[in-house]
């Protein structure tokens, strides 16, 4: 992935940089005088990928440092981590839409830092996630109490029902004993108006007895249903109480949690200031305990967030009626399917192992010594004068230790002379200083073996490093030092290259070349250019000879906000906004187009507009003049697509403002396309845009109906079937 954008907040003297447009092709410099804050955007970029910061990036008013890059992926490859079941649906449509990764990194005042993924949709769509999980489990807790509360009504309403059967039973036990007194009066009377009345009075204890039976049936059916209801309600209550006591216990672990994350933190600061050994030895027994408490409660964290998403998700199911083996069921798909997705910091930090890896080069440190022990190289001893740069060469050589292992001498010597050629060669593509008009110096190597003036070391071999040239074999420490700086940047950049050919790695670079000659610095540049199809490089200079004219597209230009005061902030001007950056700012720029714009009188401070050919540039400036417009335009004639970018580097390294008027043809499609990449202000789409095509005009003899072509253009009485541009080209006009 490539680094497209970046901004930073409260970082030094950047309190909000808004969001900045690096270079498309990989080399991004930028400009601006001492003190503006180029190397804090450096530091800031840096400080995003590892995490680190010191407390002398703070603001006064300790408000704390955010930044946040987005990345291009080169390529499909990129989106392999993202293409499978753990990340959401919504947010992978997001990203190949907009093709672009936000990542921003957080600190807090006790400088530890938080990255996550942003991007006003991406960022939307996992705090829907969140908000969705949250409100269900706030839904079931609610449901849990609102069953506590119904299981406690449903016992006191069987204490209720127990109660009341009681006396209905007494009572139909009453009428049962009524009716059989009757029943046996009726058999012993033999009286028929006596009869009659029994008769009416059995009848009459029958419906009361049918009515109390019935009133009894309803309330024993009652209980019987609310005891089947409390049963459930107590199954459901006994997983929503332990629900209830997970939830707790979650929100307790994380307490617990963050607490330990402040002691780790605290601790591992506290290291630093430790000097003695024995403050060291405790120290690290300190830190190694915290560091286990911190990796035990965070397992017992996520084993409470997997027992509690499960809990919750079974307990709705529950209370929705489920069957409880199918409630189970359910409830484990659905919780699989949410704990199989990525959050917001889970998909964040699978994506965050694809970005390039950031490395600041601050000075190339390790020059080429002029000798090293073989043993020193073999065995990786790093504390030696010049080993970063030995290893270098022998990389970019392609040499390993077995090569040193030749027992023929003058096969071996042979090898050595070729390689040297080979070195040699390769580095002269990019130096291309003379001594005097024509001697070149080459870069040599001999394997030697100590003799008897060294006796400790006698018969050891060692590698000796001379820097030639045609009249003089130097040691390397013998040349200038811009000399000796440069061949340490060449090695070290190059075996870069090679060392990590398959990895994504972007550099960071302050004020490279200072000491070299103005042609040098040229070459400097050339490495740049070699390197960026594998490496994104982002460096600063005050250089004009460190500024591709013709790619002016690659800077960004930092000043502050009041000029006169280091106390003000930091603003940062994109390629696309380099007109509004002041004179100081851009005066490597203007060194390099030259300092005579102001004095030469086709090109305009004011409102420019770039027009393709001398054509467009006749045609328009007389019709404007037919609008009588007051407002002033000064129309720059172009020698076709390639004219137009000389044009646009020229206005924009002067700093003028101007816009792009093409027509809609063929020329004109594959520029447009190639100008956008290069500058996103030139997006014909883009209402705000700086670039306006003329849609379905090819050409300025096609603002005119054809009539009026034909009578006031060419002047002759013709027919035109086709456009009138298309007339010119047919008839070669």
């Amino acid at each position: 992935m490539r680094l497209s954008e970046f901004r930073i907040k409260n970082f030094r003297s950047i309190l909000d940089s808004g969001w900045n447009t690096l270079s498309t092709d990989n080399i991004t410099a930028i400009i601006g005088q001492n003190e503006s804050g180029k190397t804090s955007v450096l530091e800031a970029l840096y400080s995003f990928y590892n995490g680190s910061l010191s407390e002398d990036v703070l603001r006064s008013d300790m408000s704390m440092p955010e930044v946040s890059c987005s990345y291009t992926p080169d390529n499909d490859e990129a989106f392999d981590i993202i293409e499978n079941d753990r990340m959401p649906p919504e947010v992978l449509s997001v990203i190949k839409t907009n093709n672009k990764i936000v990542f921003t990194r957080k600190w807090y005042p006790d400088l530890s830092s938080r990255v996550f993924l942003s991007g006003k949709d991406v960022a939307a769509i996992f705090e829907e996630i969140e908000n969705n999980e949250q409100l269900l489990t706030e839904t079931v807790i609610n449901q849990i109490h609102i069953l506590i509360k119904e299981s406690k009504n449903s016992r006191y309403e069987i204490k209720r029902l127990g109660e009341s059967t009681v006396p209905l039973k007494n009572e139909l036990d009453k009428t049962a004993k009524k009716q059989a007194g009757l029943k046996k009066l009726l058999r012993r009377s033999s009286d028929a108006p006596k009869k009659e009345t029994l008769k009416h009075d059995m009848e009459e204890a029958a419906r009361e007895y049918d009515r109390i039976a019935e009133k009894l049936k309803e309330e024993e059916n009652s209980l019987h249903e609310t005891k089947i209801k409390l049963s459930g309600q107590e199954f459901i209550k006994e997983h929503g109480n332990h629900c209830l006591e997970l939830i707790q216990e979650l929100k307790k672990t994380g307490a617990e949690l963050e607490n330990i994350c402040k002691e780790l933190t605290e601790t591992e600061k506290g290291m630093v200031l430790l000097k003695s050994r024995r403050e060291k030895k405790t120290g690290e027994k300190k830190l190694l305990k915290t560091k286990k408490r911190h990796a035990s409660i965070s397992r017992r964290m996520d084993s409470l967030k997997e027992k509690s998403g499960h809990k919750i998700r079974l307990v709705k199911k529950l209370i929705e009626g489920k069957e409880s083996a199918r409630a189970e069921k359910e409830a484990s798909h659905e919780f699989n399917i949410k704990n199989n997705l990525y959050s917001n910091e889970q998909a964040c930090e699978a994506l965050f192992q694809r970005l390039p890896r950031h490395e600041f080069f601050e000075d190339f440190s390790s020059l080429l010594p002029n000798r090293i022990d073989l043993e020193d190289i073999f065995e990786c001893n790093n504390k030696v004068e010049g080993y970063k740069a030995v290893r270098n060469f022998l990389i970019i050589a392609g040499l390993d230790p077995d090569f040193f292992k030749q027992t023929n001498k003058r096969i071996l010597k042979q090898k050595i002379e070729n390689l040297n050629n080979e070195v040699t060669i390769d580095f002269q593509e990019y130096w291309r200083q003379n001594l005097g008009k024509t001697n070149k110096i080459r870069i040599h190597f001999d394997l030697e073996h100590y003799d008897i003036s060294n006796p400790e070391k006698r018969g050891k071999p060692y590698l000796e490093f001379w820097i030639k040239d045609q009249y003089e074999r130097l040691y390397p420490n013998q040349r200038s030092r811009g000399v000796r700086w440069f061949l340490s940047f060449y090695l070290e950049l190059k075996a870069y290259v090679i060392e990590h050919e398959h990895l994504h790695r972007m550099l960071l670079i302050d004020e490279p070349g200072l000491s070299l000659h103005a042609r040098a610095q040229e070459d400097v540049l050339k490495v740049f250019e070699d390197i960026r199809g594998k490496i994104q490089i982002i460096y600063t200079t005050h250089s004009s000879h460190l500024i591709d004219h013709n790619k002016l597209y690659r800077l960004l230009a930092v000043q502050r906000a009041n000029e006169n005061s280091e106390q003000s902030e930091t603003i940062i001007f994109d390629a696309s906004h380099l007109h509004s950056a002041t004179s100081d700012t851009l005066s490597p720029v203007c060194s390099l187009l030259g300092t005579g714009a102001a004095k030469q009188q086709s090109v305009n401070q004011g409102k420019n507009v770039i027009v393709e050919d001398i054509s467009s540039f006749y045609f328009l400036s007389a019709l404007y003049k037919l609008t009588e417009n007051p407002e002033v335009l000064h129309f720059l004639p172009a020698q076709g697509p390639a004219g137009v970018t000389t044009l646009v580097n020229l206005l924009t390294g002067w700093g003028f403002d101007f816009s792009i008027l093409l027509f809609d043809n063929e020329n004109n499609s594959g520029f447009i396309n190639e100008l956008n990449m290069q500058l996103k202000r030139f997006d014909a789409k883009n209402p705000d845009s700086r670039l306006q095509l003329t849609e379905n005009i090819a050409g300025p003899e096609d603002l005119f109906s054809t009539l009026d072509f034909k009578k006031h253009i060419i002047k002759k009485r013709i027919g035109i079937s086709a456009g009138n541009s298309d007339y010119i080209k047919q008839n070669d006009l």
